[in-house]
């Protein structure tokens, strides 16, 4: 059974050598358990062996103490993020799966698109940061989401935290022009406001983004300027009232015309692009 859920390769992200299924084990038993290093993206050793102190008095990783505690009906916290008990109930097609729920999440939930808890949500994660049709929203947020601070679930804001939040971005630019657009993906829209961006950028202007979700091309987005997500739990009339009054705004296609209202109501110059292709529209 270990066998089946140890992830060699996250395994070997994190001692950062490659090693093969059996060495890796190996690996992970003799010195990686010791170390803290985690079997799974799905398992955190320093979590288990907080939460039941007791994992040692079996013998072996407590990795495996969990997988036979589990085969043994008995419920058992992996992870912070993946609550048994939340999952089970959640799901009722699970109910007679009892402690082994938990592995459901690790062999298929996850891909099916499932929450493992009330602590993510696997459907606004999927929606705000994964490419489209992209599915295992825990395994990116666990391997790469986390530390490029993507967030597990909404987090709601108000409108004073929202202002708050603007005015750090914006303290020190000379000429703020906000840009916003329904997505950083790698689509028509989103390379377009990029390109806009640093052509506005040559021109003396500091492009800020207002994003309905992120996307694959967050990060280029973020190389380029300050970046709110609006997915994330942004209050978009709080940030558009930090903006200085008469601020350009550039709202990219219809499909971000939503944001219009509240920008302009807070004295922004807001122009709206509709527009399918990017060859519509040249800057001279």
């Amino acid at each position: 059974m270990p066998a089946e859920f140890f992830d060699t390769d996250y395994y070997c992200r994190q001692l950062g050598q490659n090693l093969a299924p059996e060495p890796a084990w190996q690996h992970f038993q003799s010195q990686g358990d010791a170390l803290g290093l985690d079997p799974s993206p799905y398992f955190s050793t320093r979590f288990y062996k907080e939460r039941h102190r007791n994992w040692h008095k079996r013998g072996g990783t407590a990795f495996e103490d969990f997988l036979s505690r589990v085969a043994q009906g008995r419920l058992r916290q992996p992870h912070p993020l993946i609550v048994p008990e939340e999952y089970s109930a959640s799901y009722p097609d699970l109910a007679g799966l009892g402690a082994g729920a938990v592995l459901h999440f690790f062999r298929h939930g996850d891909g099916e698109g499932r929450s493992p808890s009330a602590g993510f949500d696997a459907g606004f994660y999927r929606r705000c940061y994964l490419s489209l049709g992209q599915m295992h929203a825990f395994r990116h947020y666990v391997a790469t989401g986390a530390a490029l601070g993507h967030l597990p679930r909404v987090l709601p804001r108000d409108a004073a935290v929202s202002r708050e939040g603007m005015a750090r971005a914006i303290a020190g630019l000379a000429r703020p022009i906000l840009l916003v657009a329904h997505d950083a993906q790698q689509a028509g829209v989103p390379i377009l406001t990029l390109d806009l961006a640093r052509a506005l950028r040559a021109r003396g202007f500091d492009p800020v983004f207002l994003l309905a979700n992120a996307g694959p091309l967050l990060k280029t987005f973020r190389a380029t300027g300050p970046v709110f997500i609006m997915a994330e739990g942004w209050d978009l009339a709080g940030l558009a009232a930090a903006m200085p009054p008469c601020t350009p705004a550039l709202v990219n296609t219809a499909a971000a015309a939503d944001m219009v209202p509240a920008l302009a109501k807070a004295g922004l110059d807001c122009l709206l692009m509709i527009h399918e292709m990017p060859d519509y529209i040249r800057l001279s």
